[in-house]
């Protein structure tokens, strides 16, 4: 954290002062306005900040997508098995810096020894996951981050 916040609670007001409250420049400000916007209230806050998806509410409207002033929220399919935690496109050692899961742009996901479909490329730092990539069992498990969350049959991830 680089300072304590004590403004408005909203991510957009949080970001016009000094860039935000936590130290990566890629993280989700913990504030909560995707909750607030999200017309379903599909969205709560999990107790480290970070919002959490009902994907049983959730209809895809894309309100908590145009509120984030970060960008982080994006829509995925349902079908989707996993996806990153993170979205920094920092070098590892800025990414070390601020924090212990953020992706560090390694690309061990992207060799075809960890992932032989070939269907993980990485661009800015970071590895582009296509929705149907189905071979990632050991990119989970040698990620020295351990960036990806893997959805259960249920639709919650857990990483």
């Amino acid at each position: 954290m680089r300072f304590r916040y004590e403004g408005v609670m909203d991510c957009r007001a949080a970001l016009l002062v000094g860039g935000g409250a936590k130290a990566c420049a890629f993280g989700c400000l913990g504030l909560g306005s995707c909750a607030a916007a999200c017309p379903f209230d599909a969205i709560t806050m999990s107790d480290r900040g970070l919002p959490v998806v009902d994907e049983e509410q959730c209809t895809g409207c894309g309100v908590c997508v145009q509120t984030c002033p970060r960008g982080i929220m994006e829509l995925i399919p349902r079908t989707q098995k996993v996806y990153l935690g993170c979205v920094s496109h920092d070098k590892t050692r800025a990414v070390k810096a601020v924090c212990d899961v953020g992706c560090i742009g390694c690309g061990l996901c992207s060799r075809p020894k960890i992932t032989p479909s070939g269907a993980v490329r990485m661009e800015d730092n970071l590895p582009v996951l296509p929705p149907d990539w189905s071979d990632y069992e050991t990119a989970v498990e040698k990620c020295p981050s351990k960036v990806f969350v893997v959805r259960d049959a249920a639709g919650l991830g857990h990483g």
